[in-house]
């Protein structure tokens, strides 16, 4: 298959495409294996790949982000073992520093991305390890007060963070419940929430950030400087220490 649209379009703005580094990938929901298209640009055949790494995330061909979580776990616990071995030798409060800088910074990455797959479990297992490990705790003990004391959002807690985050930056391209009707209703600053028919949309960060968004305490919805809104949903956060989704959505979030 030549793609003669991109190829006009390279050709005209003077542009070569290094083939050896360009793949092909087709995504789809189905279990089944695609087709493998036989995609040729500037007349070079590009390779076909059911995943690729793209800026630092693996994304694949289902949609499921296994591969990036695979990962994603290799890369921390390498983090916690190189913290393992410092914690004889340095303060508490370097540890933590630490934690922040080589830890916490790679969880983040991409995080409202993959950080609603069922995968996520296994970096949050991690992370509790961790927080044990730095702590003192005992394997069977409980760190959830830990992550309070430290200051520390567990990796549940940062994905609702930084989805609320990215919803109240582009909050303007959302409906509100307020421009579907005019009742004067205490919902009306809410999201529209929207009608879907495929799990993938239920699993989306739009969706799953309206339904976060209106379970949010009022106070916290009427803000509208970003630092505070940010700054005011962590304490939050850091108050909960959310393992799962679920314990966001049973609670009442304002308790």
């Amino acid at each position: 298959m030549v793609t003669k649209q991109l190829d006009g379009w390279l050709n005209k703005n003077d542009l070569v495409v290094n083939t050896i580094k360009t793949v092909a990938i087709s995504f789809h929901y189905s279990q089944s294996t695609p087709l493998k298209p036989n995609i040729f640009i500037q007349n070079s055949k590009i390779t076909y790949k059911p995943e690729v790494k793209l800026l630092g995330i693996y994304v694949m061909e289902n949609l499921n982000w296994q591969s990036h979580v695979k990962f994603l776990g290799g890369t921390l616990s390498k983090t916690y073992y190189m913290i393992r071995a410092m914690k004889q030798t340095v303060s508490s409060h370097i540890l933590w520093n630490i934690y922040f800088a080589h830890f916490q910074s790679k969880m983040r990455y991409g995080i409202v991305l993959w950080g609603r797959s069922r995968e996520c479990m296994k970096i949050l297992n991690i992370q509790k390890k961790l927080i044990r490990m730095m702590t003192g705790l005992k394997k069977r003990e409980s760190c959830k007060r830990k992550f309070k004391e430290l200051g520390i959002l567990t990796v549940t807690s940062l994905y609702v963070l930084e989805v609320l985050c990215y919803m109240k930056k582009y909050r303007g391209s959302i409906l509100e419940n307020s421009v579907i009707h005019d009742h004067n209703t205490r919902r009306k600053i809410d999201f529209h929430i929207q009608v879907y028919r495929t799990s993938s949309f239920q699993k989306s960060v739009i969706n799953t950030g309206i339904k976060l968004f209106n379970h949010l305490p009022l106070e916290l919805k009427q803000l509208h400087d970003f630092k505070q809104f940010r700054k005011k949903l962590k304490l939050l956060l850091l108050n909960k220490s959310l393992y799962t989704l679920n314990e966001y959505f049973d609670v009442s979030i304002d308790e």
